[in-house]
């Protein structure tokens, strides 16, 4: 049968459509450094990154009272941000890493901090020496290719965790890197921490474990003590949160092996509030099916997210669970209250209203829980102090002032 000129005619316009949507789509990607995808929108709106950029962002410190004053901040790993074609940041990588050097550094100078802990820390690889010039000095856990429980695409390094401290103050004494995926791959440290696996097929249950999250724990002679700090920086989704448990109760353990008379724990622990870990974090002990029933609203909210869901009751082998050391939170009792009602137990959670807010997601994830006093805080700006607010990785800085 021989094709008709209508037919023909029908078959060159939509090649030509075709035609036109690839070529769209070649320019729209080339071009898409100058725009921002709202995903919650679904819409592409046209921002002028030098506006951005020139933002000057007004912080300042208010707290007086002398003691060890703690910061702790989320930098964003810009691996996140390395490819021209990104179209989840407004403007061009290299403009923006240049905006966020400087605001990091201003933030340092206004802050003051004498320990920083930080968790997608790659940024301070760029001003290393800024920052030893300020008489900081810097210890952090990178991820390579050649290390067996974490791996970065391309053989490159990857810095997740730091701790820094002004050396005129603190004295190091010693320092621990933690892979957490570890527990991937040592079940009887998973034992040990009260966990649990399948005796059939364990090898791909405990795939879940093998994310690349690092905790970055350091000794530091304080005065006359031994204070000991700690920047963790467990995994986010909830869909496996009692992956997020045990990562933070092998963080624990590890702390606890070593001695100090105080302890800083601190970074983006992926946490919210209203969550069981969060509780437990601050000494609430509960069972594995009231973890599970607190974490549901969360999977629920997840809805669009693929990925196996871990459950409490799956991986926990103790009736009642929480965590070895006693710390709390040091921004407890201050801003947005949440209840949480599962069983016959109403929690309460008191905590900022938000450490990070994009156009997806706004809550609290960063903290600095301690056993020292906590004597002073600075105001949390909510408004993003980086540029940025398109990206979820984007927080803002938290400080203590912290004493005996």
């Amino acid at each position: 049968m021989q094709p008709t000129c209508s037919s023909i005619q029908k078959l060159l316009r939509q090649s030509f459509i075709t035609l036109l949507f690839i070529i769209f789509n070649i320019i729209f990607i080339k071009y898409s450094k100058l725009y921002s995808i709202n995903s919650k929108l679904y819409s592409t709106i046209k921002i002028p990154f030098e506006e951005i950029l020139s933002k000057d962002y007004k912080i300042e410190a208010i707290t007086t009272q002398a003691g060890l004053r703690v910061m702790n901040w989320n930098l964003q790993c810009e691996s996140n941000l390395m490819f021209d074609d990104a179209i989840n940041i407004p403007n061009p990588f290299v403009n923006y890493l240049g905006y966020k050097l400087k605001q990091i550094l201003k933030v340092v100078d206004t802050y003051a901090p004498d320990v920083i802990t930080l968790c997608e820390a790659n940024p301070i690889v760029h001003i290393t020496k800024e920052l030893s010039e300020r008489g900081y000095q810097i210890e952090y856990t990178s991820l390579k290719n050649e290390f067996p429980y974490g791996a970065c695409e391309n053989g490159t390094e990857s810095v997740l965790t730091a701790v820094l401290f002004k050396v005129e103050k603190l004295a190091f004494m010693s320092k621990r890197d933690l892979y957490m995926s570890r527990l991937a791959v040592d079940y009887p440290l998973l034992q040990r921490l009260g966990g649990k696996a399948p005796e059939t097929d364990r090898f791909k249950f405990l795939q879940a474990f093998e994310t690349y999250n690092t905790a970055t724990i350091v000794n530091l002679q304080y005065e006359d003590k031994i204070v000991q700090v700690a920047a963790v920086y467990p995994n986010w989704s909830p869909l496996i949160e009692p992956v997020k448990y045990f990562q933070l109760k092998y963080v624990q353990a590890a702390m606890m092996e070593s001695h100090a008379e105080f302890r800083i724990m601190a970074g983006d622990l992926n946490t919210r509030p209203s969550s069981c870990n969060y509780f437990m974090l601050g000494g609430v002990q509960l069972s594995p099916k009231e973890c599970d029933e607190m974490t549901q609203p969360f999977i629920e909210s997840m809805s669009r997210s693929k990925g196996r869901v871990i459950k409490f009751q799956e991986v926990c082998a103790e009736e009642v669970i929480g965590y070895p050391l006693e710390l709390k939170s040091a921004f407890a009792g201050e801003g947005e209250e949440r209840k949480v009602v599962v069983g016959e137990k109403t929690l309460i959670a008191i905590e900022p209203y938000s450490t990070t807010t994009t156009c997806v997601f706004e809550d609290t994830l960063d903290y600095i829980f301690t056993d020292l006093k906590v004597l002073e805080k600075e105001e949390v700006y909510y408004d993003q102090v980086l540029a940025n607010s398109q990206c979820v990785s984007d927080h803002v800085p938290i400080v203590a002032v912290l004493g005996k």
